[in-house]
C-alpha cells in the first residue's frame, strides 16, 4: 500500500511541475564588447509578472525556444524568425537570477553574436 501511495505522490509532483514549465516571452538586449569582433546578447523575460506565451494565439507556432528552455521568442513572420535563428547560433549559458522583489528566480540566457548583428524579436 505504501508503495502505491509513494508512486501516486511522485506522479502528482511531476504533473504539477510540468504546468509551470511554460516558456516566458523574452526580450533581447545587446551589449557591445569594445575591441572584440563579437557582441553579447542577454535574453530576459519580457514582463516582470512571468507571463507565458499563449500557443493558442499562434497557430503557425512561429516561436524559437532559447537555451535553458524557459525563454522563447515569438515572431509574426518567417523571415524575422529565420534571421534570429541564424544570429543566435552560439549560445553561452543559461542561469537564474534571484531578486528580493520577485518570488521566483528570473531566467537569463546569454549568446555571442557577430559584431553589428541586428536583432529583432517581432
Amino acid at each position: 500500500m505504501l508503495k502505491y501511495f509513494s508512486i501516486c505522490a511522485a506522479l502528482v509532483v511531476l504533473s504539477t511541475g510540468a504546468v509551470n514549465a511554460q516558456q516566458q516571452e523574452a526580450v533581447l538586449k545587446k551589449l557591445e564588447v569594445p575591441g572584440a569582433g563579437f557582441d553579447i546578447v542577454i535574453a530576459t523575460p519580457k514582463s516582470q509578472t512571468g507571463a507565458t506565451i499563449d500557443y493558442g494565439k499562434s497557430p503557425d507556432a512561429l516561436i524559437v525556444r532559447l537555451i535553458g528552455g524557459e525563454l522563447a521568442l515569438a515572431f509574426y513572420g518567417e523571415d524575422a524568425m529565420l534571421k534570429a535563428i541564424d544570429t543566435l547560433q552560439l549560445s553561452v549559458c543559461a542561469f537564474h537570477v534571484e531578486s528580493e522583489d520577485r518570488k521566483l528566480p528570473e531566467p537569463v540566457a546569454l549568446y555571442v553574436v557577430p559584431k553589428g548583428a541586428t536583432l529583432t524579436s517581432q
